[in-house]
């Protein structure tokens, strides 16, 4: 698995041209309605996959190990809407980014809620994990209003443009984020966090300069990190999985699993491996479910990419 998209659009969008053409959009988002900005993603997605070929090529080939009895012409369509439904991502998420009360039009269905309130009451630390999925930036927003420290681990997207957008929708639901860049000693703060009862968000499919651990998803080897299960070993807080996917116009849906505490074993390496299995099974169950709003545009499972 690689850690990120080797997108075919990244070779341009560093251009005069679309970063013009982005920054336009950053302001269209501020007055236009959004349903007519979802609906040109209708018309403009499909300019953007014979930019990035390799990338819908991926997706196809994932989608053979997430549905095998599919055919050619049912993938070529999955990974079409996986396109369409991370344009909808994007959009709601530039639309969101210039004004807090622009949430309160959303509905926001929460499911195992229960378990959430559970431990914000413990009043302990606790590790956040979702996958690239859905919208998980809503997630974040959600936690906010539940008076959570939280604080979400990221790589910086490519384009400065859309990163800002990200960081925006974050500072207005005081939602803190931690790049993973080298040198800031971003393992340290994590714990110091987890320490003082804050939340760290990560995402469970994404390697972010993590080595990784192999473990069997959909039958065969992938690699996800090892560092969120890591954390919770040294810090000993459970871990939290969360996912929040759409469910139509203007409409998601946050489901909160059961908290998963982290058994130890004598050997460290098979503790991470252990609970990695257990959480792999868990991401299993919403891919298999939500396949088109998972947004991986690389090869994901070892020797795949040929």
């Amino acid at each position: 698995m690689q850690a990120e998209a080797q997108s075919q659009f990244r070779k341009y969008q560093s251009t005069p041209l679309l970063k013009g053409t982005i920054r336009a959009f950053t302001f269209a988002s501020k007055i236009l309605p959004i349903w007519l900005m979802k609906i040109s993603a209708f018309f403009i997605i499909p300019i953007f996959i014979v930019l990035n070929h390799k990338n819908f090529k991926y997706i196809m080939m994932n989608f053979s190990h997430i549905h095998p009895e599919s055919g050619l012409i049912k993938r070529a369509l999955s990974a079409y809407r996986v396109f369409l439904n991370y344009s909808f991502y994007l959009i709601d998420l530039f639309f969101l980014s210039h004004d807090a009360k622009r949430l309160k039009t959303y509905k926001i269905e929460i499911s195992g809620e229960e378990y959430l309130d559970n431990l914000i009451k413990e009043n302990s630390g606790f590790i956040l994990l979702t996958l690239h999925m859905g919208n998980w930036e809503i997630a974040s927003a959600v936690l906010s209003k539940k008076n959570v420290k939280s604080h979400v681990v990221y790589s910086p997207d490519s384009e400065g443009t859309i990163e800002y957008n990200r960081r925006a929708l974050r500072k207005i639901f005081h939602v803190r984020d931690i790049p993973l860049n080298k040198g800031n000693f971003f393992s340290i703060r994590l714990l110091n966090t987890l320490r003082e009862r804050g939340v760290v968000a990560f995402q469970g499919d994404r390697l972010m300069g993590d080595s990784g651990v192999e473990v069997k998803f959909f039958g065969r080897n992938a690699l996800f990190p090892k560092g969120p299960v890591a954390l919770g070993m040294v810090s000993g807080v459970p871990i939290l999985p969360v996912f929040c996917t759409m469910k139509g116009f203007k409409e998601y849906v946050l489901s909160i699993e059961k908290p998963y505490y982290i058994e130890t074993f004598p050997n460290r390496d098979e503790t991470i491996r252990r609970a990695l299995e257990d959480i792999v099974k868990i991401f299993e169950r919403y891919v298999l479910q939500y396949a088109e709003q998972w947004y991986t545009f690389m090869p994901f499972w070892k020797n795949n990419e040929t």
